[in-house]
């Protein structure tokens, strides 16, 4: 039931918190950025590339963005698959 899910997604959640930066290293990053004076400052070197594909692209930038949401849709009821849960009863 509900206790379920939540500690499904507690464990998700866990997973991506694993997986980012640390603060000490994003706190950082964000001042040598500052500090050269830089308007942007990108904690991931491939949002840098997704953003300016918005500016050079804009049907590849829109692409992406529909196929990057089905693919996290996927993982994600693919995640719930795995510890037995049909997200899709919960609708």
């Amino acid at each position: 039931g509900k206790e379920k899910i939540e500690r499904i997604y507690q464990e998700l959640t866990n997973g991506i918190g694993n997986t980012g930066m640390s603060p000490d290293r994003a706190v950082k990053k964000y001042i040598r950025g500052i500090k050269k004076n830089q308007l942007y400052v990108f904690d991931n070197a491939s949002l840098k590339e997704i953003l300016s594909m918005k500016g050079t692209d804009l049907q590849q930038f829109e692409k992406f963005l529909v196929e990057n949401r089905e693919t996290s849709t996927k993982n994600m009821l693919d995640f719930f698959h795995k510890h037995g849960i049909n997200i899709e009863d919960y609708r």
